[in-house]
C-alpha cells in the first residue's frame, strides 16, 4: 500500500520560488521513499499567502496559481479538501504568519510587545483550533508542525533591509520611527541601524514565542495520544536571515527558480498588486533554506516511527 502524505499551510510550506524538486516537502517525500520502500504520494495543498482563519472566499477554491499570494483558500479549508483522510500517514502543517502579516511584523512602528501579545493571545488560539482539526481529520497520521525563522536579524545588512522595507511599503513608517528616535528623517540605508535593531527584535520575539506556542500545542496533542505529533523548530542563526552573510532566503530582485512561471500567474491575478506578486519569493527559504527545513524534519521522523 502506498504511503500518503499531505502538506498544508502557507508559502513556506508551499516552497515559494522553488522548483518542485527543491521544495522541502518533496525532499521529505524522497527521504521517506528510501525508508519505507513503498510508493510515497505527496498531496500539496499549501499556497502562498494562506491564513489559518476561514476566509469568505474559501468557497472559490484554488482559483489563483499557488505562487500568487492570497489569503484564501485558508489552511482550515485545505484540511477539509483532503480526501481519503483515513489513509493519510503523515501531515506536514504550518500557519500563522499571514494571519499576523509581514506588513505588521516588518513595520518598525509595531513594537515587540504587540508582536508578543499577538503570538500569545491570537496565534495560540488559531493554531490550537487548526491542530485539533488536523488531529480529528487524520486519525491515522503522524503530524509535523513546522516553525518559522527570524526574517531580519542583527546580521542583516542595511542596504538589503532598505529594499525589503521598500517592497512592503514601509518607507513612511521607517521615517516616522527615525523621528520618534530623534534622528534625521531621511530614507537612506546608512541611517537604518535603529530600524534594524527594532525589526530584528520584533522578528526574534515572533520566532522565539511562536516556537514556544507550537511546542506547547504539540505537547498537548501527545499528552492525549503519545508520539502523535512533533514540532520542527528551524535552527536559523543570525547569519541565515535576510540579507546576512549566509542568508538562506531569496533576496528582492533575485531570479528565483519559478520567476517566469509566477510572472504569468501574477499577470492573470487582480490581487495582490502585481509588483508585490512578482517579488513574492523575497524572504522565503531558497534552495539551501529548504534543505535545512527538510533535514530538520527528516531528523525527527525516526522518533515518529518512520
Amino acid at each position: 500500500m502506498a504511503f500518503e502524505m499531505v502538506a498544508l499551510g502557507d508559502s513556506i510550506m508551499w516552497g515559494q520560488g522553488l522548483d518542485p524538486a527543491n521544495k522541502f516537502s518533496t525532499l521529505v517525500k524522497n527521504w521517506l521513499q528510501n525508508k519505507v520502500g513503498d510508493t510515497v504520494n505527496l498531496h500539496p495543498f499549501a499556497h502562498s499567502g494562506a491564513i489559518i482563519s476561514p476566509h469568505p472566499d474559501d468557497h472559490l477554491g484554488q482559483a489563483l496559481g499557488r505562487e500568487v499570494p492570497n489569503k484564501a483558500p485558508s489552511i482550515t479549508w485545505q484540511v477539509d479538501k483532503v480526501t481519503n483522510t483515513q489513509n493519510i500517514n503523515l501531515v506536514l502543517v504550518d500557519g500563522g504568519i499571514n494571519d499576523l502579516s509581514l506588513e505588521v511584523l516588518l513595520n518598525s512602528l509595531t513594537g515587540e510587545a504587540a508582536i508578543g501579545n499577538w503570538v500569545e493571545n491570537r496565534l495560540r488560539n488559531l493554531m490550537k483550533d487548526l491542530l485539533e482539526k488536523v488531529v480529528a481529520t487524520f486519525p491515522n497520521a503522524k503530524i509535523i508542525v513546522t516553525g518559522y525563522y527570524p526574517i531580519v536579524s542583527p546580521a542583516t545588512n542595511l542596504n538589503p533591509l532598505a529594499g525589503l522595507l521598500t517592497l512592503f511599503g514601509h518607507q513612511h513608517n521607517a521615517l516616522n520611527f527615525l523621528v520618534s528616535e530623534g534622528l534625521q528623517p531621511v530614507f537612506h540605508f546608512s541611517l537604518f541601524h535603529p530600524i534594524l535593531t527594532r525589526l530584528s527584535n520584533q522578528c526574534k520575539v515572533f520566532y522565539d514565542q511562536s516556537n514556544i506556542v507550537f511546542t506547547n500545542l504539540v505537547n498537548g496533542i501527545n499528552a492525549i495520544t503519545p508520539n502523535r505529533a512533533t514540532f520542527a523548530q528551524i535552527p536559523f542563526n543570525n547569519n541565515n536571515s535576510y540579507g546576512a552573510s549566509n542568508t538562506l532566503l531569496w533576496l528582492i530582485g533575485e531570479l528565483d527558480q519559478v520567476s517566469l512561471e509566477r510572472a504569468t500567474q501574477c499577470s492573470l491575478a487582480t490581487i495582490p498588486p502585481k509588483l508585490t506578486c512578482l517579488d513574492a519569493a523575497t524572504g522565503h527559504p531558497n534552495v539551501d533554506g529548504a534543505r535545512l527545513y527538510a533535514d530538520t524534519i527528516t531528523n525527527l521522523l525516526p522518533a515518529l516511527g518512520f
